[in-house]
């Protein structure tokens, strides 16, 4: 089964388009068209079902954008899609649930989207110590979620802005370069310092927003990168 589902509200863009699947229908052999045939030839047929769902997702998405652009979304040497020229985007997975958005380059720097299922409550504190920097947790102490909701919610918005900077930056760094300076659950956004310098565009104190939702078991944040947007 792939059923096409309302998107969370997290980007200004409505070219944005989700949808739930289940590796174990047969259906799925309609969507596997997508997968390109030397991609990810050993991988198991969970993660190319997952991999198939995501370009469906990101061709639909580009069709609402523009249906003159081409669907079809590579992969790069790293593992990141390789979207049309003239396009920016990010895809997500998460345990049977699939996002992907795009947007016309010009309009949008880039974009990130991330999608989590909440962490359980005996695997919460685990994550916190991977994701939480001490100078963050403050910022939780008053939140109406959950501590696992919360400590997801940090996780996802930090994967979302590195999906975001990492294509603009051209190289790795660590989720510490990403300091939460504010978060606000009555308008569900956030904001980051950089705590590093990660490029010239992008120099350390430089402030990234995003946006976020808590919708059923899932988490859903985004960051949407307009070179208006930077601060220091």
């Amino acid at each position: 089964m792939f059923q096409f589902i309302k998107s969370p509200d997290i980007f200004r863009t409505p070219y944005h388009r989700s949808a739930l699947w289940d590796p174990q229908s047969p259906l799925h052999d309609t969507i596997m068209e997508t997968l390109p045939p030397k991609e990810l030839k050993t991988a198991s047929l969970r993660r190319k079902v997952e991999f198939a769902a995501g370009r469906w997702c990101a061709a639909k998405a580009i069709q609402s954008l523009d249906p003159k652009y081409p669907v079809s979304v590579g992969i790069n040497t790293d593992g990141s899609p390789r979207w049309p020229e003239g396009i920016v985007g990010s895809i997500t997975h998460a345990e049977g649930y699939v996002s992907a958005a795009v947007a016309r380059y010009g309009d949008c720097l880039n974009l990130g989207i991330d999608s989590e299922k909440c962490a359980k409550e005996e695997s919460a504190e685990e994550l916190a110590a991977v994701v939480l920097r001490n100078d963050e947790e403050p910022l939780l102490l008053n939140s109406p979620l959950s501590r696992p909701q919360a400590v997801t919610l940090v996780f996802c918005a930090k994967e979302s802005a590195y999906k975001c900077l990492y294509p603009l930056v051209k190289r790795p760094f660590e989720f510490d370069a990403f300091r939460l300076r504010g978060i606000n659950f009555g308008t569900r956004t956030f904001r980051f310092d950089l705590t590093d310098t990660l490029s010239f565009d992008f120099p350390e104190g430089a402030g990234i927003d995003g946006r976020f939702e808590v919708g059923g078991v899932f988490i859903h944040a985004a960051v949407e990168l307009f070179e208006n947007r930077l601060r220091s």
